[in-house]
Formats: C-alpha cells, sequence, structure tokens
C-alpha cells in the first residue's frame, strides 16, 4: 500500500555565503503530506557536519532560566532577547516566539561545534534577515544557540502514579508534562498542575483541590540520578486560576519595561499581551499593545513586523466594531506609525 505521505529526497540551497574560507549553505526540505506540506531546514558549514534546524533542535519558547545549560557552550545572539513567560502555550497564535538552536556537539571544544558558533557569531546579522523571511512557513525565531541537546538537558522524573509508571518533564521552555512511561508522545495522565514553571523561583504550582496530582506523588519521582523534583524546583499547591496569565499586570509590567527604556525586553511583553488578549478577545489591551508593538518595530526598523501588527489592528477593527469606541485613538495612532513605512 503506498503511503499518504511523500518527502523531497533533496535539499534546496536557498542561501550561501563564506566564512573563515568555507563556503555555508542554508538548505530546505519540504516533506509533503495528505493535506499539508511542511517544511525542514539546515546550515551546512564546508567540510563540517550540517546542523539541522527543526522541532528535535528547537523548543517552543525561551529557556525558563540559563543554569540549566551549566557547562555547555550557550551564546544569545543580540544582547537582550524574548523573556521566559509564565503564560501557557495554548494562549499564544503560535508555538515558536524566540527558540534556543541546540548544535550537537560531543563536547564544547569539538571543531564543529566551534565552527558553528563562531558562524552564528558573525554572520547572525545576514542570517537573521534570511531567517525572518522564512518565518511565515514554520521557521522558529532563533535567539541564541547551546551546544547539545535538548532531550539532554531537560528534566526528567519517573515513579508511579495511580499504579501506573510515568515521567514528570519539564522542558528547558518551561512546559510541564505528565505522562505515561512509554514514549515521548504518550498523552497526558495527571491533572491539577500550571503547565509551565512559574518563574522567578522555578515554581511547580499544584492545585490544592481535591483531584489530580499532589506535592507528595511529586515527591515519590526520582530522576536517574536518584533526586527528588524538589531538589531542582519549588512545590507550591496552591490556587490555580487566571491570576497568573491575568492581563493587566502583564500590560503594566510591559509598560514599565518600555518607560524604563528596556525597549528589547519589553517588545516580548508587548507580544504576550497582544496575544493573550486576542485570544480573550479582551480588544482595548490587545489595541493598547499593538500601538506599542508598532512604535518598536518602526524604531528598529522592522517594516515586515511592523506591518503585520497594522494587519492585526484593522482585523479587531473589521471584525469587531463593537469595541471600536473604545480603541479608535489607538487604531488612529497605530496607522498613523505605519503610514510612511509600508
Amino acid at each position: 500500500m503506498a503511503s499518504l505521505f511523500t518527502s523531497c529526497n533533496s535539499w534546496k540551497v536557498i542561501h550561501t555565503g563564506e566564512f573563515a574560507g568555507e563556503t555555508y549553505s542554508v538548505q530546505q526540505k519540504e516533506h509533503k503530506g495528505f493535506s499539508t506540506n511542511h517544511f525542514e531546514w539546515r546550515i551546512k558549514l564546508g567540510r563540517y557536519s550540517p546542523v539541522y534546524i527543526n522541532a528535535h533542535t528547537s523548543d517552543w519558547g525561551p529557556p525558563y532560566s540559563d543554569d540549566l545549560f551549566r557547562e555547555r557552550k550557550l551564546l544569545y545572539l543580540e544582547k537582550e532577547s524574548s523573556p521566559y513567560s509564565n503564560i501557557p502555550l495554548e494562549y499564544y497564535n503560535n508555538h515558536h516566539r524566540g527558540t534556543l538552536l541546540y548544535v550537537p556537539c560531543k563536547e564544547n571544544n569539538d571543531k564543529n561545534c566551534i565552527a558553528y558558533f563562531d558562524l552564528f557569531e558573525n554572520k547572525w546579522p545576514e542570517l537573521k534577515s534570511l531567517f525572518g523571511g522564512m518565518q511565515p512557513s514554520g521557521f522558529p525565531e532563533i535567539i541564541g544557540i547551546v551546544s547539545g541537546k535538548s532531550d539532554e538537558i531537560e528534566h526528567r522524573f519517573y515513579g508511579l502514579y495511580e499504579e501506573k509508571k510515568i515521567v514528570l518533564v519539564i522542558h528547558n521552555d518551561g512546559r510541564i508534562a505528565i505522562e505515561e512511561d512509554k514514549n515521548a508522545f504518550a498523552a497526558g495522565i495527571a491533572s491539577g498542575y500550571y503547565p509551565k514553571v512559574v518563574m522567578p523561583g522555578k515554581k511547580i504550582l499544584l492545585s490544592k483541590e481535591p483531584h489530580g496530582i499532589t506535592r507528595n506523588d511529586l515527591l515519590q519521582l526520582k530522576n536517574r540520578q536518584g533526586e527528588t523534583p524538589d531538589m531542582y524546583f519549588n512545590i507550591e499547591e496552591t490556587t490555580i486560576n487566571q491570576h497568573h496569565i491575568n492581563l493587566p499586570p502583564i500590560y503594566e509590567n510591559a509598560l514599565a519595561l518600555y518607560n524604563d527604556g528596556k525597549k528589547a525586553e519589553a517588545l516580548g511583553w508587548f507580544r504576550d499581551v497582544k496575544e493573550y488578549a486576542t485570544r480573550e478577545h479582551s480588544y482595548i489591551i490587545a489595541m493598547k499593545a499593538l500601538k506599542y508593538l508598532a512604535i518598536l518595530y518602526k524604531e528598529n526598523g522592522d517594516t515586515a513586523s511592523l506591518k503585520y501588527q497594522l494587519n492585526a489592528a484593522e482585523l479587531i477593527e473589521q471584525y469587531h466594531p463593537e469595541a471600536l469606541d473604545s480603541v479608535q485613538r489607538e487604531l488612529e495612532e497605530i496607522k498613523a506609525i505605519a503610514g510612511g513605512n509600508l
């Protein structure tokens, strides 16, 4: 029986350049499915093994803490990058918002590792422009690179829960999953926990309600070194509610960062606000966040992102006219900001 899924057999070169006496190329492969296609990318530098850019070599967001990486080589590509957010992933319209790229290295000083760290550090302005144009087709927003593999770094704790073998996984981007210990894609089997590590404090929040997993349940789990989760995380039983993703405090924090001149950090927070507010139909706050995003992207010379903010604002205008009386001023300001740049 023929497979419903096919894949192109060759990599298509979409960009080439020179670095340190070697030719490097950015390559793309399209995987064709029954109803949708998806892409995979890799970078090949001269005689070195390629570095792949896919779901296995990137996360779904920034790391919750840099001390995860201990002695591993870590390079942020810009001085300020998208900050970690406590907002659960399902409140975003897209998965990738500032990921590290994992570069497989046997050790930090192996030639392959050094070569690609040097390439990214020196060629980042050129690569960033190229990668930004590819994001509509699913390319992640890379904010830094780290040596090693993602699953070598994340925390895993094993044990029993309701007579089933389970694994507690804390991903490097803060996502928490409690799954049957069979494979990486097993369905979650426990409830009553907040789906992300809450920072600051490396908190795992559990519900006080008489259902779902408890602190004592988690303390029965151990990693391969025999350590329990509380060796690395603060496990708190609390009331899990919207407090952790409440819109006004997030918006006020973004505004405070902006007013303090921490504009790169503020940009990430305003993106949080816009995504969550749009999802929750809070169009007044969404439009306020869109205004500051437009200002910041204009200052950065990022015309593509500026146009995206204008389009998002116009969609609110088109499909939610009931909100116009409250957001008209911000809408006009966004149009004025974008007017001479598109």
